[in-house]
Parts: C-alpha cells; sequence; structure tokens
C-alpha cells in the first residue's frame, strides 16, 4: 500500500496526516504554537517552537501511522499564507518570522491608495494590497529594520520553510506567490517592475525560484530524514496555498460551488477563468486547474476571535469541560444556543486581528446591556464572524452571484450552530466535509497528483472529497439574521470617519 503525506502549518497549529492513496485517513499529529505580540498590531511567532514543532509532527505521524515510512510515495505542505521568513545563505532565520495577520505595514498600505501606486499595482496583481502580505513587509522592513533584509539571502513564506527544512532547497510555489503582489498574474512570474513601484528594487533577487504545486520541488535529505523518521529520498512537492488546499479537499471544483474557510482568516472564494481584480478587490491567485484562478475576498476576521474570548474570559468554563470530559466547544455551542436569535441586539466587530472595512479598525461589542451575558457575548461573536464572511460574499456578488451552494472548512465548520448560522445568513445550502483537516488533506492530494497516482484535480477530489451532510437555510431564521445584518453594515459606515482616534 503506498501513502501520502500532508502537512498543514497555520497561525497557531501545525498538522500533519497520512493518507493511503484511497483517500483514507492513517494516523495524525499536531502541535500548537504561539503567536507573539511585540506591539500593537505586530504577530510574530518563535521560529525555533516552529521549526521544533514541524519536526515533531512530522516524527509523530510517522510513529501513530505504524507503518514503514519507505511507503509514503509522497509529501505535500500547506501554511498559512504572506507574512515574511527571512533566512540567510545557510538556511538560518535572520528573525523570528511575522504572520499574515500583522498590521505594522499600514501605513504604507494608506500612501500607496492614496498615490496611486496601488492601482498601478493591481494591473499587474489583480488583487488589494494589505498589510500582512509580504510585499508591503518587505518595505516596512526596508525602511524599519533594513539589517534584517541585508541578512536575508532568502526572502520565503511559511510552508516554503518546510519545504526548505525536508529538502534543503528554496522555492517559492507558484500559487501562493500568486498572492503576494510580488507576481505579474498575467506573465506568471516574479515581476521586478512591481518591486520599482514599491521602492523595493535591490530586494527583488532575493525571491526565490518559482516551482508549480504539483511539480517535484526535490526529496528529502538524511538529515531531515534522520529528524523526522521519514525515508530519504521521498519526493517532496511544490505545494500548495492555504485556500486553494480547502478548496479542492472540499471539492470545489467548478465554479458553481462558493468555497468558505472559518479558521484564523475568514475565506470566501470560487474559481474563474479569468483574474479579474482591481486595487479594490482582495486578491485574485493562481488556482490548480489549467487556466484558472482563485477569486478571493478574505481578511484574519474569522474564528481566530472566538479562540481570543474563550482565552480570555472563560477560563473557569474550559476547567470545567476539561474535569468533565466535556468539550469546551461543546459548551460554547450550547450557550449559543441558549440565546434566541430575536434576544441578542449586540453586535461584534470581528477586527481583533484584522479588519476588511478600514485599515484603523478595532474589535468591539455594541449594544451590551447590564442584563447580558457570556452566553449573548458569545453568540455576537459567532454572528460577527459570520456577518464579515458575508460582507466579503456581497463583493464576490460583483463577479459572479449564481452560486448553488456552499462547501465550508476549517475549524469553525465543526460547529453545527455556527454553520447553521452561516446558511441562515448568506441563504444558501452549506457542505460540510465528511473528513476532517481538509488543509493537510489538499496537500496530500497534491501530493498524489505529483507523483501520477491520480490524473488531475478532479480524479483526486473523486477520491477524497465526500460531504457528510448539506445543512439548509431556515427561513425565518434568515429573516431576522438580514435585520440584524443592516444593522452591522449601518454601525461599519457610521465608525468608518472615528477609527483613527483609536491610535
Amino acid at each position: 500500500m503506498k501513502y501520502l503525506l500532508g502537512i498543514d502549518s497555520g497561525g497557531t497549529v501545525t498538522k500533519a496526516v497520512i493518507y493511503d492513496v484511497d483517500g483514507n485517513e492513517i494516523a495524525q499529529a499536531e502541535e500548537k504554537f504561539d503567536v507573539i505580540f511585540p506591539s500593537i498590531g505586530y504577530n510574530e511567532r518563535d521560529f525555533e517552537q516552529f521549526r521544533q514543532g514541524n519536526i515533531n509532527v512530522m516524527r509523530k505521524v510517522v510513529q501513530n501511522a505504524g507503518i514503514d515510512s519507505g511507503d509514503i510515495a509522497g509529501i505535500s505542505m500547506t501554511g498559512q499564507g504572506n507574512g515574511i521568513y527571512l533566512f540567510d545563505a545557510q538556511g538560518k532565520p535572520v528573525r523570528n518570522p511575522v504572520l499574515s495577520g500583522d498590521m505594522r505595514a499600514k501605513e504604507y498600505i494608506k500612501k500607496w491608495y492614496a498615490d496611486g501606486t496601488a492601482k498601478k499595482v493591481a494591473q499587474r496583481t489583480h488583487q488589494s494590497m494589505w498589510a500582512g502580505q509580504l510585499a508591503p513587509l518587505i518595505a516596512w522592513f526596508a525602511d524599519h529594520e533594513p539589517q534584517s533584509l541585508d541578512k536575508a539571502s532568502y526572502i520565503v513564506t511559511c510552508k516554503e520553510y518546510i519545504r526548505y527544512f525536508l529538502t534543503g532547497n528554496f522555492n517559492m510555489e507558484l500559487s501562493e506567490a500568486s498572492s503576494t503582489n510580488c507576481m505579474n498574474l498575467d506573465t506568471k512570474a516574479f515581476d521586478p517592475e512591481l518591486f520599482k513601484l514599491l521602492g523595493i528594487g535591490k530586494y527583488f533577487d532575493k525571491l526565490p525560484p518559482l516551482v508549480g504545486p504539483m511539480d517535484v520541488a526535490g526529496y528529502v535529505t538524511k538529515e531531515a530524514a534522520a529528524l523526522t523518521g521519514l525515508r530519504e529520498g521521498t519526493p517532496v512537492m511544490g505545494g500548495v496555498f492555504d485556500i486553494a488546499a480547502c478548496a479542492i479537499a472540499t471539492g470545489v471544483t467548478d465554479n458553481e460551488k462558493l468555497s468558505i474557510v472559518v479558521g484564523t482568516w475568514g475565506i470566501n472564494e470560487y474559481i474563474d477563468t479569468k483574474a479579474f481584480g482591481d486595487e479594490n478587490f482582495f486578491m485574485s491567485s493562481l488556482f490548480y486547474l489549467k487556466d484558472s484562478y482563485l477569486m478571493t475576498e478574505a481578511s484574519s476576521t474569522s474564528a481566530v476571535n472566538l479562540e481570543w474570548f474563550m482565552k480570555r474570559f472563560m477560563q473557569e468554563e474550559t476547567r470545567e469541560a476539561k474535569q468533565t470530559g466535556r468539550s469546551i466547544y461543546d459548551a460554547v455551542n450550547g450557550m449559543v444556543q441558549s440565546i434566541p436569535i430575536d434576544e441578542c441586539p449586540i453586535v461584534f466587530l470581528p477586527f481583533l486581528f484584522g479588519t476588511n472595512v478600514n485599515q484603523d479598525a478595532k474589535g468591539a461589542f455594541i449594544g451590551l446591556s447590564g442584563i447580558h451575558t457570556k452566553a449573548h457575548m458569545l453568540r455576537a461573536v459567532y454572528e460577527g464572524v459570520v456577518f464579515c464572511h458575508r460582507y466579503h460574499i456581497e463583493r464576490l456578488y460583483q463577479y459572479k452571484k449564481d452560486f448553488k451552494m456552499i462547501r465550508i472548512s476549517g475549524g469553525g465548520s465543526k460547529s453545527k450552530v455556527w454553520v447553521q448560522m452561516f446558511a441562515d445568513v448568506i441563504g444558501l445550502p452549506v457542505g460540510v466535509s465528511k473528513k476532517g483537516e481538509l488543509g493537510t488533506m489538499g496537500a496530500a492530494m497534491s501530493a498524489g497528483i505529483g507523483i501520477g497516482q491520480y490524473s488531475d484535480v478532479q480524479a483526486a477530489a473523486d477520491v477524497f472529497a465526500e460531504i457528510a451532510q448539506t445543512v439548509y437555510p431556515d427561513e425565518q431564521s434568515t429573516r431576522l439574521y438580514e435585520k440584524k445584518y443592516q444593522v452591522y453594515k449601518k454601525i461599519l459606515d457610521s465608525l468608518d470617519g472615528v477609527w483613527s482616534e483609536f491610535e
């Protein structure tokens, strides 16, 4: 029997899962990471924790599977896109990595939109500019920490390091590279003119060579094999942008389905044959399918808000759940369900770690009064996250409206309460995957295509992508949410000129 290994290194967790070629999960492992906040709006991670965590999950998953690692026929990976990782010529980190939710470069974004630079860039990239992207972060480092860029020989993102660790080769995979505002989407190549427009031309040569998602980018080295238990010489693919991995793992291989990812980032996307985006559209990026693009509206405004609330305010409930053997998430879902929709006037703005409305926007609970409880606030968090997704989806409607259903993934998709809310607020049926860990599954699918096990993306999806259930909108709930969503939008409009006062 042949096996495939998929690795998914997100903002707070890295996971590894081994599948057989029939799409069955054999074993999994995970490690959690801490997010470092050196200053307001700064999001970083400890590099050594990141490195060791990825080594640990690879070693653990091989042990948990109880198989001969020589039977793993291919490896691929995905990970949190963008941010910035800097390495010297020996592959040593120059500094701690910066995550994609980082906002330190937001003043550059404001300037580039004001002076027309963003419009010129978008003519080549077909996407907006935002603070956590690779290109703006290079610009920030050039002005504030040039010594780090000078020491660096390679400028990459998260999953590119994992591939380097396994193979000793630095590359940038095409689908991820297309999200960074460093690539001309028409030529499908890094573009020195973009670097000149942004005033960072001297750093262009620090970008590594491009590699395709299903291309063999190298082989597991002797050193990596010794640390992980993998077999030396195992082929390692280029990997895939995380939002594309989740899309194909849920079976989104045509433009009738809308893919939603409820994770650290709230991702809303569909497949098209053209890249339409301008400086006001979040992102067009390359997809697996030939001559296809992912049209994406997204921001770091999704389930990460719930994690924050639970960590800050639900320590007692978390301890009680642990003592009784109950999942804290079951308890949270129960609290949300205990409050009827029309008995929760609170509106939550999910901008704790990012925003899709204003570079300066902050998180907020609006409408609180003395009678409200944690349960009311939790319902508001759930609703606010879904409203933010819908706000993004309404921007997608300018290009396409006739979606027939949603395919949902990410940690939030495990909550039946939340999935029903997505169906009610957006007004479309929501298909929930039968399998978990869709990032690792999308990566494993690309590994299988890369080694020739599957002829193409559709063939891999036919094996892996299974829907456990479809959740349909409830008409009465949809009407109630519609009223509240309109209030949400009015609040956003009314605060638009106020956010900068909170600096």
